[in-house]
């Protein structure tokens, strides 16, 4: 998600002197393994064109990065906007919708004075102690007291019954294009139960599919967009015990025969003995159908 992204930012920005992307490449597990070496190898193979720096830390033994404590980022990928002032405009940590983020630095370019941009998220569970993880939770966007958004908007309501018109039994489609947790095989229909509010989408899985039986993500419906960023529990085939790591994003389509979804997901999967540690990422989508 982060690498697209910033080579098209580059291209749309680079002809300005007063816009810098950058990369940071922040190492606060697995030391052994994301060296330099590996680092330079990394940004060769993918085309990388805007500059990538390796977060120093502030003293031998430390275990925060200086600029992770500085911006307080989290995971992979936290996308940080800072102004020329040094000051921290926008954090978020996991996918998000590019378009109102990029309408945001052109008016962070032209306009003097310009109010933080937040995007909402889905909450995120704590991490269990001592439980090494790729992902931390997602920053405060600034140490100082936040001012209002940018484009302020009433709070959602939230109906006590889910639409009639888009929530009922969806065939969903799940297609890996990237793996290592050893799954084969063409991609897999699951039947799901969404129901759709005004906030909110809400589908129930006729089984465990990717260690995960339910899933709740925010939705827009506005633009018919849904994201869903989260950590929780879950159990793989033959009742093994997992924690999993959920980044999704997607469109609810309304207006053909039947409701619609098209979707992007990454999970990545753990147990807790250490012998599973992996990363299945894809895209999917199905349309809602009636029971006979």
């Amino acid at each position: 998600f982060s690498i697209p992204l910033f080579q098209r930012w580059t291209e749309e920005f680079g002809a300005r002197d007063d816009v810098l992307v950058v990369s940071i490449h922040t190492v606060f597990e697995g030391h052994d393994v994301q060296s330099p070496e590996h680092l330079r190898l990394f940004v060769a193979e993918r085309g990388i064109a805007h500059p990538v720096g390796i977060d120093a830390y502030p003293s031998p033994g430390a275990r925060v990065p200086i600029t992770m404590d500085r911006f307080e980022t989290g995971g992979t990928p936290h996308i940080a906007i800072v102004d020329q002032q040094g000051k921290l405009r926008f954090s978020h940590f996991g996918r998000f919708e590019p378009d109102p983020v990029e309408r945001f630095i052109t008016r962070l370019l032209d306009e003097d004075e310009a109010k933080t941009l937040n995007i909402k998220s889905s909450p995120r569970k704590t991490e269990k102690p001592g439980r090494k993880s790729r992902r931390t939770p997602p920053a405060a966007a600034s140490r100082e007291p936040e001012p209002p958004p940018t484009e302020p908007a009433e709070a959602p309501s939230t109906p006590d019954a889910p639409d009639r018109e888009t929530s009922g039994s969806y065939k969903l489609r799940f297609e890996a294009v990237s793996r290592s947790c050893g799954e084969s095989g063409p991609p897999v229909e699951v039947i799901t139960q969404v129901s759709v509010y005004d906030d909110r989408i809400e589908a129930k899985f006729s089984r465990a599919y990717l260690g995960l039986r339910s899933l709740t993500a925010t939705y827009d419906p506005g633009s018919g967009h849904f994201q869903a960023d989260l950590q929780q529990q879950g159990q793989e085939k033959g009742g093994v015990a997992v924690d999993l790591g959920l980044q999704l994003t997607g469109r609810l389509i309304i207006g053909g025969d039947a409701p619609e979804m098209e979707y992007d997901y990454y999970l990545d999967k753990s147990s807790a003995d250490g012998e599973l540690d992996c990363v299945i990422e894809g895209r999917g989508g199905g349309a809602r159908f009636r029971k006979r």
